[in-house]
């Protein structure tokens, strides 16, 4: 299955300004069409999902999912064991001991840091 950029923009409830930034990043890399479209596969659209946790929940910047990425991609080619990207970044938030309230906390935070709306 490869969907286009907005069927993904829309089961992740983010908009696909932000999903053509991590492509652009390059932590979430799509496939092209012949006409270069952006086009999705089911890891691809997990990643996402990963990436949007990780920004949203987890509080992490954009180096910082980078960084996470990196890892994760060293962890697989050693161990040869393959673990989706969302599912190790669940785990990685569970054993460093996150808890939902310091998620929620995060996020709260990172919203407080972003534009502030012009006055009118």
């Amino acid at each position: 299955m490869r969907v286009p950029i907005s069927s993904v923009a829309e089961m992740l409830n983010i908009c696909q300004r932000t999903i053509r930034i991590w492509d652009e990043e390059g932590i979430v890399k799509p496939e092209r069409s012949a006409k270069n479209r952006r086009l999705y596969t089911e890891q691809n659209i997990e990643e996402a999902r990963a990436v949007s946790f990780m920004l949203n929940e987890m509080g992490l910047n954009i180096n910082g999912v980078k960084a996470l990425r990196q890892t994760y991609t060293e962890i697989i080619e050693t161990y040869d064991n393959y673990v989706s990207f969302f599912d190790y970044v669940k785990i990685l938030s569970e054993s460093i001991g996150l808890t939902s309230e310091q998620m929620q906390a995060n996020k709260q935070s990172n919203k407080s840091k972003g534009r502030k709306k012009k006055e009118v």
